[in-house]
């Protein structure tokens, strides 16, 4: 983890949450919420990258990523 930097693992085919557009750029509600906490904490840099669903919640417990947005929920099953 780098003070001025969020690494962000992202599954980017979960619209509205988080999406790549015509660009192959993330995008989505999960994404503009996340550039916007960034701005507020003072970093300068957020990096979305796409991964498999299966694999997020894992890379961010082992230090790959500082935290994931793939529109993740809480369920009755939870």
């Amino acid at each position: 983890m780098e003070p001025s930097h969020l690494r962000i693992a992202s599954v980017g085919g979960s619209k509205p949450y988080n999406f790549t557009d015509a660009s192959d750029q993330f995008t989505g509600f999960d994404v503009e919420f996340f550039k916007k906490l960034a701005h507020l904490m003072g970093i300068d840099q957020v990096d979305f990258v796409g991964q498999d669903f299966s694999t997020v919640l894992p890379t961010v417990a082992n230090g790959q990523f500082d935290a994931v947005a793939a529109a993740i929920g809480i369920t009755p099953a939870c």
